[in-house]
């Protein structure tokens, strides 16, 4: 699935954009994307996870959580992203 995240790491180290994600019992695979054209992977373990926040971010949901030192925001697109990511991140972070 594809969503719009905000990765904010220490000084000027931004990413803003889409990956495509995709969740397992105990991983969180990301894909960064621009146009066509993938960029760069992340897998994150879900026990590695801190500090996540579901919340709202001028009117659109947003899941955030800390990883390694960086943050990551997640933001709503539209189509039932948000939930499917809260159920299923949520699930993963509490089995």
């Amino acid at each position: 699935m594809f969503t719009y995240i905000q990765i904010i790491g220490k000084g000027s180290d931004v990413f803003k954009g889409y990956v495509d994600y995709k969740i397992t019992k105990d991983t969180l695979s990301m894909t960064e994307v621009r146009g066509a054209k993938s960029l760069r992977h992340i897998n994150i373990p879900i026990d590695q996870i801190t500090n996540c926040e579901i919340g709202n971010f001028y009117g659109n949901d947003r899941i955030s959580f800390v990883y390694q030192g960086k943050e990551y925001h997640l933001i709503n697109t539209g189509f039932g992203e948000s939930q499917y990511l809260e159920h299923r991140l949520l699930r993963a972070i509490n089995a």
